[in-house]
């Protein structure tokens, strides 16, 4: 379906809320066909491409169950087009040159004979493609979901999460999602790494202020500042760092700068170094190591901080 001579108003969609094809195109703000069965799974509009994708297709005949999947829990959305599709196809070109692509989806068409509404899941961004040169072989997209939620309602949370059974042969797998699940493998290991780093810096730090006799208090989920300290009267804040390092260099943030410079109460800068990190089992770690510095009353000078990365506003 092409509605190439209309615009399609996405900025009237709300993130993780329920549509039908109708409803979403009424929303759109764009012309209804007759019957909803009139609007196809993709549908090329003047500003945007429009996608309605069901995720769960083990009722769709073999030529038609194209591996659409999220991937890394939701961040990104594998999706391939159909068969008769090439990257030179109108829709695809848009695609390909980064114009919007929107996304509706949904896990089954229907529940007990009820045919179920979409989820919007906002708009997508372009990342790669791939095609292999075969004539009537689909085109596979990988696009970052732009609008993707940290606090995904239930709906919305159940679609980035699905799975189709069968993705774990990865010899049946396209190469983008092979290429994208390696990735990700490897991110997983760092980042259970990192936390073990973390985790043994924050023990060493806690057991030092209480042997000060001070009450610690891990505020580390909700502020940027990882412990509040009482002892009397007195009342602290620590921000703790740990690495494998000498520990001559440690990355902070905007926000835990800003904390330490406010006039609320002091921060100390507790640096945890020469951590030694083992690997005990797959991807499961032991740390060593009790070496640490301590910055009492932290007020880090600009001579201090070297920039890594600005945020840009245009």
């Amino acid at each position: 379906m092409a509605k190439a001579d209309e615009n399609f108003n996405f900025s009237n969609l709300v993130v993780g809320d329920e549509y039908s094809r109708m409803s979403s195109m009424g929303a759109g703000e764009v012309t209804l066909p007759k019957q909803s069965r009139d609007i196809s799974g993709i549908t090329r509009f003047k500003n945007c491409v429009v996608l309605f994708v069901t995720l769960d297709k083990k009722a769709k005949e073999d030529a038609h169950k194209y591996q659409d999947l999220f991937l890394l829990n939701g961040k990104e959305f594998h999706w391939e087009s159909q068969n008769l599709n090439t990257p030179e196809t109108e829709h695809m070109k848009m695609i390909i040159d980064g114009e919007p692509v929107i996304l509706f989806a949904r896990i089954h068409e229907k529940v007990r004979g009820k045919t179920q509404p979409f989820i919007y899941i906002g708009q997508l961004q372009y990342k790669n493609h791939y095609w292999s040169g075969v004539k009537k072989v689909p085109v596979e997209v990988l696009y970052d979901v732009k609008e993707y939620q940290n606090s995904p309602n239930a709906q919305l949370s159940a679609i980035y999460l699905w799975e189709k059974s069968g993705n774990d042969d990865d010899q049946l797998l396209p190469p983008l999602v092979k290429k994208v699940r390696k990735s990700a493998k490897g991110r997983m290991v760092d980042a259970k790494k990192k936390k073990a780093i973390e985790l043994h810096a924050m023990n060493v730090a806690k057991e030092h202020y209480e042997s000060l006799g001070y009450e610690v208090i891990d505020t580390s989920a909700n502020s940027p500042y990882d412990f509040e300290c009482f002892l009397g009267e007195e009342f602290r804040r620590v921000e703790v760092k740990g690495t494998t390092t000498k520990g001559d260099i440690v990355n902070v943030t905007a926000n835990e700068v800003t904390d330490a410079l406010s006039d609320v109460c002091e921060t100390d800068l507790f640096i945890v170094f020469d951590i030694e990190v083992i690997l005990v089992a797959k991807e499961q770690y032991q740390t060593e190591g009790t070496e640490f510095v301590k910055v009492e009353n932290w007020k880090p000078l600009p001579k201090n901080l070297e920039p890594t990365m600005y945020r840009y506003h245009r």
